[in-house]
């Protein structure tokens, strides 16, 4: 989602470097997010 769309980044500015696709891949808070995102859904 923050690659696709990036103006979604401005609800994470939080998160730490999101600058580039290969950054926001490796960044542990948006792992973290994901990973609660997902375990959300069941």
């Amino acid at each position: 989602l923050l690659i696709v769309y990036p103006w979604t980044q401005r609800f994470f500015s939080t998160f730490g470097n999101l600058s580039s696709p290969t950054a926001i891949i490796g960044n542990p808070k948006v792992q973290a997010h994901g990973k609660k995102v997902l375990t959300s859904f069941g």
